[in-house]
């Protein structure tokens, strides 16, 4: 699990296989989801565990 320096959403891995594609996967999620619809507020957990797919849970 990490904890993002700015927004406090917990950030799920899952398995430590294909690190570099899951942080990929939410970098495009932080700038292409979050940025463009001004809700990083809205979200307490962020998945990743699941190939090709990104899972958010609201506060």
């Amino acid at each position: 699990m990490l904890t993002p320096v700015v927004g406090d959403q917990s950030i799920l891995l899952g398995k430590n296989q294909d690190l570099d594609v899951k942080l990929n996967k939410l970098k495009l999620f932080y700038s292409e989801g979050l940025n463009k619809t001004n809700s990083w507020n809205k979200y307490s957990t962020i998945n990743l565990k699941f190939k090709n797919l990104v899972v958010c849970t609201k506060k």
